[in-house]
């Protein structure tokens, strides 16, 4: 019994600590550029993420979205950032507090070579994008995929990691009859055959 109420007590702080480093976080997407990037595969409970998860981002210039992470965090105390080169167009940027990990940014450029989708889907992705407004203790703005673009992501990630179920969740909830009204626009940005993603549970 006591150690149930220690874990929900340790749930609860982390819980707290992940709300003020987001709040920190979210006023650096407010502060970018329109048009420069875009935040790909939503949290289901977003804006409330775990620590430890990832923001995948798609961006128009990778040096300087990089650039302008970096710099944000290095001028506020007690946060500090990695830089991870991973392949041509796609860094990782780890953040830190305290020197513990947090939260990692993984970005994608537009010079990103996939094996799924083709070199002009990143650009228009962001070309693409719509504003979500949103609050967290005060209203913020955040770039995302329309919804056509952002069930083709998913589509493009489950085809290369199947077993990913919070992507399936999302396709199943748009249904068989969405994804292939939009099949047009998949074989214009990729030659993957959709009829071999496994929706089921």
């Amino acid at each position: 019994m006591v150690k149930k109420y220690i874990f929900k007590f340790k749930k609860f702080i982390l819980r707290i600590l992940s709300i003020r480093y987001l709040y920190t976080i979210y006023k650096l997407f407010s502060t970018m550029k329109t048009g420069s990037y875009v935040l790909i595969k939503e949290n289901q409970k977003f804006p409330f993420i775990k620590i430890g998860s990832d923001f995948d981002i798609y961006v128009l210039n990778i040096d300087k979205t990089q650039k302008e992470i970096i710099g944000y965090f290095n001028v506020i105390p007690n946060f500090k950032t990695t830089r991870i080169y991973c392949d041509n167009g796609h860094n990782q940027i780890d953040l830190f507090y305290n020197d513990k990990f947090i939260y990692k940014f993984d970005l994608y450029g537009t010079d990103y070579t996939s094996s799924t989708f083709n070199d002009i889907f990143i650009e228009n992705v962001i070309q693409n994008c719509l504003q979500k407004k949103f609050y967290f203790f005060k209203k913020f703005n955040i770039s995302i995929p329309t919804k056509d673009m952002d069930i083709m992501i998913r589509i493009f990630e489950l085809y290369l990691y199947p077993e990913k179920k919070h992507h399936k969740d999302v396709l199943k909830n748009n249904g068989v009859q969405y994804i292939e009204s939009i099949n047009d626009q998949i074989l214009r940005y990729s030659k993957i055959d959709t009829s071999k993603l496994y929706l089921g549970s």
